[in-house]
């Protein structure tokens, strides 16, 4: 056996992400970058009015007041898809947020500061250089970087892209990750009575479908290595996860199967708890994670140790973000092994209690081997997303 850590480290050593693919803009959210995106151009790429109103040569409303207001002629109008001519001295033109100053307008001022006067407009505070205009790059400078490869897109981001006038986006493929049960004795809820359901396939389904990746289920196997093995040897997709079969019983007969299938192991087992029959191996230069077949093993092998590898397949640098932390509400005996506790999160803090029977749990507060859980002790959690 060895440890989570090494565990991890290994696994991602075998793992590439997968190539990217060009995709629309509105269907890059949640997708993976494979392109560093840094803009071109000024945003905006001139200055442009940030009000309705007018825009003005400032140095023209000099000394305007209320008892003597200045008297602008309205020249044109620019609205922001036009290329205005230059403004003549003592006039002003219309504009609408997004218009563009002509040539010699310095300032905007909104309508409701102005009055109205046959073709003119009339001021009565003079406005200052600059005031209400957007300058070049005011949004976004020329040379910034809006996307970093190898993290998520995030929905404002698209419309940063969008705005610097990207239409599609280089991002990593989605990975296929092939899901298979294994146990005579399991099969599917809709099938005949008296046999147990195969619910660690659709949790993990769901896992996987929440984290973006594409599960695909190919059932359940009887504990027959040979089926085992042709299974293993057919099925397709990046990643192939299973469960059960991984112990030492008499009816565990993933390893036989995988080694008729001719695959190498990785490791065999992992320090930790529950999950410690989890194994990994290669076939063919792709991995086959094998997963415990008890719920709460199945559980924390998935997010211990398949998690890390499909988020790295997917382009993701950080697969092991800084962890988040809770205090322990109760108690936990010292192990040989590092302990994965199921917990539900309550309180500021915030604490974690062990899951109850029937219980969704929302993380695993991770106790290393040997340390005794106090009350009110601070360990790591591993969120379940």
């Amino acid at each position: 056996m060895i440890s989570r850590e090494d565990a991890t480290r290994l696994l991602l050593e075998h793992v590439t992400p997968l190539l990217g693919e060009e995709l629309d803009i509105p269907e890059v959210p949640g997708r993976v970058a494979a392109e560093n995106v840094v803009t071109e151009a000024d945003l905006p790429p001139t200055c442009i009015s940030r009000v309705d109103g007018y825009c003005v040569r400032s140095r023209d409303t000099t000394g305007a007041s209320a008892s003597r207001p200045v008297s602008l002629l309205v020249a044109s109008g620019v609205f922001p898809e036009d290329d205005p001519a230059p403004l003549p001295a003592g006039a002003c033109a219309v504009v609408v947020t997004g218009s563009p100053l002509p040539p010699g307008a310095d300032a905007c001022v909104p309508q409701e500061e102005t009055q109205a006067s046959e073709g003119s407009i009339l001021l009565a505070a003079p406005v200052a250089p600059g005031e209400r205009v957007a300058a070049p790059g005011s949004e976004i400078p020329r040379g910034t970087q809006l996307l970093r490869a190898g993290v998520r897109v995030r929905s404002c981001q698209v419309g940063l892209l969008a705005s610097a006038g990207r239409r599609s986006l280089l991002c990593h493929r989605v990975p296929a990750v092939t899901l298979l049960g294994t146990g005579s004795e399991l099969g599917l809820p809709s099938g005949p009575g008296g046999v147990t359901p195969a619910s660690n396939l659709y949790m993990l389904h769901a896992f996987l479908a929440s984290m973006g990746a594409r599960p695909v289920t190919s059932g359940v196997l009887p504990d027959d290595p040979v089926m085992i093995a042709r299974a293993l040897a057919e099925a397709g997709g990046d990643l192939i996860v299973t469960t059960g079969g991984t112990g030492p019983g008499s009816r565990d007969v993933l390893a036989e199967g995988l080694s008729m299938a001719g695959a190498g192991a990785l490791f065999r087992g992992v320090l930790m708890k529950p999950g410690r029959h989890t194994s990994a191996f290669l076939l063919g230069g792709r991995l086959i994670l094998g997963l415990s077949g008890p719920p709460t093993a199945a559980l924390a092998g998935f997010q211990a140790l398949v998690k890390p590898v499909v988020l790295r397949l997917m382009g993701l640098h950080d697969v092991n973000p800084p962890g988040n932390k809770a205090r322990l509400d109760g108690e936990i005996r010292p192990s040989s092994l590092e302990t994965l506790l199921p917990v539900t999160l309550h309180g500021s803090g915030p604490w974690a209690r062990p899951a109850g029977p029937g219980e969704c749990p929302e993380a695993l507060l991770v106790v290393p081997r040997g340390a005794e859980g106090r009350h009110g002790e601070v360990f790591p959690v591993l969120l379940l997303d």
